[in-house]
């Protein structure tokens, strides 16, 4: 179980003020924000461990009241000070970014309060809550301002803003990035998970996700696996989650939550079965609209990196392909065409005619389309075979 650790950073003068968090009713009166965000959350999510970075100056005028406050709501919160100096010229911030990373440990949840301080720190904060997210394991649980400024009524209790939506968004970005481009949605579900999870700790309703968060990762896991039929329905499972709302649901409060839904939802349809008519493997028929979808497959894999499973997919398109060609007219059944007799048979078909090749007299006798479409499977399979056996042959 990792430590939940609160960062934030100190000013030169703290200022006694009231503060609320979001819409309850509570208000903590604090010389510094930290000491009111940490009385005001959930018990569950309060900090085990509290660091301050703090220039000399900063660490001589506030610390001791944070420590003082801290203190006083739970002894056994560890609070310790990040010592940084003055950066005069804005030098040695890299320095400080690994100062302040090195006291982050596997697992632990990060909580950042950015009021105070130097007017750098936040920008600093936010950059290093990407570091030690995407590099340390660490998770960003929550993240928030007290906004001091504003407000006609000077005597009036303070907002202390929730920004942990919009912390996050660069990692939803992320996310959706790779699954765009590489038809990866692991990190998504991951994403997903960890949003229900929070809810449960935060003693709310719990979102009903847990099922599409599993369809996204059978999915990748799926493609990764050169299986776009069954790539193809997940997609269209998780497609069905998101039409009910499931995805809306974990979006609901980040930013751009409807660009981003939709996003994820384009990518699933262009890969995904019709699931209206295909509810296990053996309602699959082939058609054109099939072999297109496959195809969109392969090229996915083929953007990605993935040369030996496009051309593992590939081959196996090719045949689908020949075996459609015997009756363009109607959808091929799945008994049809996903035949292991059915296929192997076209299979040797395709192997006498690429053999023919290296026979002047029959290659001869070729039109130019047979002659094309011999050498496109002869490379194929040349470039399958190879990678398939680890570039294991003195030719390869």
């Amino acid at each position: 179980m990792g430590r939940r650790v609160l960062l934030t950073a100190l000013g030169t003068r703290p200022n006694p003020t009231r503060y609320r968090l979001g819409d309850r009713e509570d208000v903590e009166p604090a010389a510094v924000c930290p000491i009111a965000v940490v009385r005001l959350v959930e018990t569950e999510r309060r900090p085990t461990h509290v660091y301050a970075i703090v220039t000399p100056a900063a660490r001589e005028q506030s610390f001791r009241a944070l420590q003082e406050g801290l203190e006083a709501i739970d002894p056994a919160i560890v609070v310790l000070p990040i010592d940084v100096p003055d950066l005069g010229d804005g030098s040695g911030l890299g320095g400080m970014l690994e100062l302040i990373a090195a006291v982050f440990e596997p697992k632990d949840k990060l909580t950042l309060d950015v009021t105070h301080g130097l007017r750098h720190m936040p920008f600093l904060m936010y950059a290093l809550s990407l570091y030690v997210t995407v590099l340390r394991d660490v998770e960003l649980d929550a993240a928030y301002y007290g906004a001091l400024e504003g407000g006609a009524d000077a005597a009036a209790a303070k907002p202390i803003l929730d920004l942990g939506p919009l912390l996050e968004l660069p990692r939803w970005f992320q996310a959706v990035e790779v699954f765009r481009d590489s038809g990866n949605a692991s990190r998504i579900a991951k994403l997903v998970r960890e949003r229900h999870r929070r809810r449960i700790e935060g003693r709310e309703h719990p979102l009903a996700v847990a099922n599409l968060a599993d369809l996204l990762s059978r999915g990748s896991t799926a493609l990764a696996s050169g299986l776009p039929i069954e790539a193809g329905m997940e997609a269209a499972g998780a497609v069905v989650q998101i039409e009910s709302g499931k995805l809306a649901d974990a979006l609901h409060d980040v930013p751009l939550a409807e660009r981003l839904g939709s996003l994820i939802k384009e990518h699933l349809e262009s890969i995904a079965v019709d699931r209206r008519v295909v509810r296990v493997k053996s309602d699959l028929s082939l058609d054109t609209a099939e072999l297109d979808r496959q195809l969109r497959v392969i090229t996915i894999l083929l953007e990605s990196g993935d040369v030996s499973g496009a051309a593992g997919n590939l081959r196996e398109w090719i045949v689908s392909w020949m075996l459609w060609r015997s009756n363009p007219e109607a959808p091929l059944q799945a008994k049809a065409w996903l035949s292991k007799d059915a296929r192997f048979q076209t299979e040797k078909r395709l192997g006498r005619l690429s053999d023919g090749l290296k026979r002047p007299a029959t290659r001869d006798g070729y039109d130019e389309n047979q002659r094309r479409f011999a050498e496109i499977w002869d490379k194929c399979l040349t470039v399958r075979n190879g990678l398939a056996h680890c570039g294991m042959g003195p030719n390869t």
